[in-house]
């Protein structure tokens, strides 16, 4: 996870060493390997190096490119996985002629791109980028983020300038951008226990780019372009159900090969669920052909005295790991390192997807030298995804034999059998059906509001609970009746988004990019060209997935309906209310720092100190209230620190052995 920044005064006025070098400053709490910048009039460019495929190792940024047709100068962070395509595409470009393709750069790719096919280069690139390129032709900043969203990018836009990087450390309060917080993303953030907006960010002057979108910055104007969409993906049709499963074993296998590509040791998440074990047996064949090993990390404590060893969230990956012949570790957690994690996390530099488990797998991974962590995010929305309305699916497109079979194959997989129908029949096929239709008749579509969490509200004040309460319900509530219909909706969402970008931001202190197989564009599309019995077939969900990798994983993993981690979450769950109330302790021994508490405009303390008072007099409270109590109080802590670190000092982290390389920097000189 490289940074870039930069800045363009679209007044026209000359961009001052000392501005990016600011920007510059507040990047560089994580060690890079090399780093540079480059300046020229209104614009300047600047890029930290985190060398990981073996060609970024021989890459210098910002690139500067100059031809007769204009000089070009690029920062980008980025990892191409259509390399062969594109230099079979690019090949009689001046920069790549004559050249053998691992000497190619993916930085060099993207500005032969760029000459080749200008504003539509970005639909013709696969893999995960976030990058801005200056053509000096005609004075315009064109800046692009990838079709998913995994890479993030962040702007502050006015008439007179245009700041911008992948980090968000880089803008709030650098080059007079505000540090103000954004009351309608904290309440979105408090409504949703996410930040699902596609552009807004917790700075009220700072934006997202969303994914799939290049944005061209001139002096007067700016063009915004949606290069790609997921709901123009075309069906997919095989003549077999064999077909289909050949074809999504192929894509697999390529998906997790082209994010294997490093210089550095690689690490999975191996939960014992079907996706990671997935991911982990690809990942280990294809590197043990190259004479590499991957390394293996279960988000749980290993078992302890009284556990069954053979419990599967201990079992099912350890299983996996041995028939790999990889290295495993299960993750050690304690109540003092969530504290410091409470301490130190900060919603507006966007990491926002709690990572009590992450935060020492990064640092056990680190210490293997590790650059590249394989997750399974994503497939359940997608690719993996266990069918929810393929039963109403059938009834829309009229095949109501399929329906009653499938109806009956799945009732009998449950411990009631086929009395199980009616209720199945009910839940699946006719409730949907008839509040679709209630909706259509009456003209109006159920309360959206329905599937809120107002109970996250408690100790927000009234006034911001008004504010709270108009923002519109972001969260997706399932009135799809088609599968597709259905992920689409869940794309939508940006659920995906704000995972894969709270967890870019979170890596980059520690050296580690996170990629995603199973978001692989390729993948994406092929999932919502899908039938959809493909994904709800002879009483299993996620059929065809599993379908797909016969022989890959042992048969029990394979064929396991669900997913239930009963054991992590019980004693998550422990660490946190133990963790809260350390935080509680810590917090009213600092009087000028709970007055300050106390001061916050957006929660009522006083509320907050209540409900941390409940949970620790309340041990007899229900799991599900004590998780939710749980929830409620961390919720509210981190709105109430949101924005308190993000300017001042870096994200506390030990950092890697690593010395960073001494900046390079350009002065570009315009010929007269």
């Amino acid at each position: 996870m490289s940074t870039l920044f930069g800045i363009f005064n679209r007044n026209g006025q000359d961009v001052s060493a000392e501005t990016l070098t600011a920007l510059q400053s507040a990047a560089q709490y994580w060690t890079s390997d090399a780093c540079g910048s480059w300046l020229s009039g209104p614009v300047g460019l600047g890029h930290l190096m985190l060398w990981n495929t073996p060609e970024s190792q021989a890459d210098s940024q910002p690139r500067i490119d100059e031809a007769d047709t204009g000089l070009l100068a690029i920062s980008a962070d980025v990892r191409l996985d259509n390399r062969e395509e594109l230099f079979a595409g690019l090949a009689a470009q001046p920069t790549l002629a004559g050249r053998q393709l691992d000497s190619i750069t993916d930085t060099e790719f993207l500005l032969a791109a760029y000459r080749e096919w200008g504003a539509d280069s970005p639909a013709k690139l696969l893999g995960d980028f976030a990058f801005a390129i200056w053509d000096g032709s005609d004075q315009s900043l064109f800046c692009v983020r990838d079709h998913l969203g995994i890479k993030p990018f962040y702007f502050h836009l006015d008439e007179d300038i245009f700041v911008f990087s992948n980090d968000i450390r880089c803008l709030a309060g650098q080059a007079g951008v505000s540090t103000e917080l954004d009351e309608q993303a904290l309440a979105s953030y408090l409504m949703d226990s996410e930040l699902l907006d596609a552009e807004m960010t917790f700075f009220a002057a700072v934006r997202k780019l969303p994914p799939a979108t290049s944005l061209k910055i001139t002096h007067r104007d700016t063009v915004r372009q949606t290069y790609w969409r997921a709901q123009d993906s075309v069906p997919v049709r095989f003549d077999t159900l064999q077909d289909y499963a050949d074809r999504l074993s192929a894509l697999l296998e390529d998906a997790v090969r082209v994010r294997l590509r490093t210089a550095y040791p690689v690490a999975s998440h191996l939960s014992g669920g079907l996706d990671s074990a997935v991911i982990s047996a690809l990942a280990a064949r294809s590197l043990k052909q190259q004479g590499k090993t991957l390394y293996c990390y279960n988000w749980v404590h290993g078992p302890q005295q009284g556990d069954d060893a053979a419990h599967f969230e201990w079992a099912n990956s350890l299983e996996v790991a041995r028939r790999e012949n990889v290295p495993h570790e299960f993750i050690e957690l304690g109540a003092d390192k969530v504290l410091q994690q409470l301490n130190t996390m900060d919603l507006a530099t966007h990491s926002t997807s709690d990572p009590w488990y992450e935060v020492p797998l990064r640092q056990a991974a680190r210490e293997r030298d590790v650059r590249v962590i394989l997750s399974g995010w994503g497939g359940d929305e997608l690719i993996s995804h266990g069918g929810r309305r393929a039963f109403t699916d059938a009834a829309v497109q009229g095949k109501f034999a399929t329906l009653l079979r499938e109806v009956y194959r799945e009732a009998r997989q449950q411990p009631r059998g086929i009395r199980a129908i009616p209720g199945l029949a009910w839940r699946e096929a006719l409730a949907p059906l008839l509040r679709h239709l209630s909706d259509a008749v009456t003209g109006r579509a159920s309360d959206p509001q329905s599937g809120r969490a107002d109970w996250l509200l408690k100790c927000a004040r009234p006034e911001f609970v008004a504010i709270v309460q108009r923002q519109a319900a972001r969260s997706y509530h399932g009135r799809a009746l088609r599968v597709r219909d259905e992920q689409l909706g869940l794309l939508r969402q940006g659920h995906l988004p704000n995972r894969t970008e709270s967890w870019a931001n979170a890596g980059r202190a520690d050296g580690i990019e996170y990629r995603y197989p199973l978001l692989d564009k390729r993948i994406v599309e092929f999932a919502l060209g899908l039938p959809p019995e493909c994904y709800r077939r002879q009483g299993s969900q996620r059929f065809l997935f599993r379908q797909a990798v016969s022989g890959l994983i042992p048969e029990h993993i394979r064929w396991n309906n669900y997913k239930r981690e009963p054991q992590r979450v019980g004693r998550l769950l422990e660490l946190l209310e133990a963790a809260l109330q350390a935080w509680y302790a810590q917090a009213r021994s600092d009087t000028a720092q709970m007055e300050n508490y106390r001061c916050n405009a957006f929660m009522d303390v006083a509320e907050l100190e209540r409900n941390i008072e409940l949970l620790k007099d309340s041990t007899d409270l229900p799991m599900r209230a004590r998780a939710n109590t749980v929830s409620l109080i961390l919720k509210s802590i981190l709105v109430l620190n949101a924005g308190r670190r993000t300017t001042l000092n870096p994200l506390e982290s030990p950092q890697p052995e690593r010395t960073t390389s001494a900046c390079r920097v350009i002065h570009y000189l315009d010929s007269q």
